[in-house]
């Protein structure tokens, strides 16, 4: 896994006297849990509200009660589950609208969420195309532009990436494949190309 860290972002101007936010998606397992729980133990986060965030709303609150019994209800009391489909407008937009109204913007962004088909997997390779795009491409861009424009000054963003997604990984015919990668890396490159 890569984490790439963006330039600050300066959106919205908070007073710094407030209590930090902290949104990580995809946090009810996994990479994400464990991320919520090193950020619960770590001294930088000591004062920061964090969202640990789900598709499955139980799932979520089932991540939270587990923290809970780990961490105590003391550490606990900065953390909130919210539900977040990424591959869902009416989701993503209900949580930024959740984020706006009672915070005013964000200070970490944590774009943890994605989908990996298991090397078993029976679905057809077409599927596991389809949704794997759809969401950690798709659903990645969704998240981040409903979310970014909330980012405050001095606001970070974090992606939790797999190699797997590298443009060096598409192969075929030669010199096709090449002139694809070349494609995609462009900097000029379109949303409909």
């Amino acid at each position: 896994l890569q984490r790439v860290i963006l330039s600050p972002c300066q959106h919205i101007h908070l007073s710094n006297t407030m209590t930090k936010v902290v949104v990580v998606t995809g946090a009810n397992r996994g990479l994400g849990l464990a991320t919520v729980r090193e950020m619960l133990n770590h001294p930088k986060f000591s004062e920061s509200l964090i969202y640990l965030t789900s598709r499955d709303a139980s799932k979520g609150q089932a991540a939270v009660d587990q923290l809970g019994q780990e961490l105590g209800s003391d550490v606990v009391s900065r953390l909130r589950s919210h539900q977040l489909d990424i591959t869902s407008d009416s989701s993503v937009n209900a949580f930024s609208l959740h984020l706006r109204e009672e915070h005013g913007g964000i200070d970490v962004h944590i774009h943890n969420a994605g989908v990996a088909f298991t090397n078993d997997s029976t679905a057809p390779f077409s599927e596991q195309a389809r949704c794997t795009v759809d969401t950690n491409f798709y659903g990645t861009r969704r998240v981040a532009k409903a979310l970014h424009p909330l980012l405050r000054v001095e606001a970070r963003v974090v992606l939790i990436t797999s190699n797997c997604g590298h443009l060096s990984k598409i192969n075929g015919n030669e010199p096709e494949a090449s002139k694809l990668r070349q494609r995609l890396s462009a900097e000029e490159l379109t949303d409909s190309e």
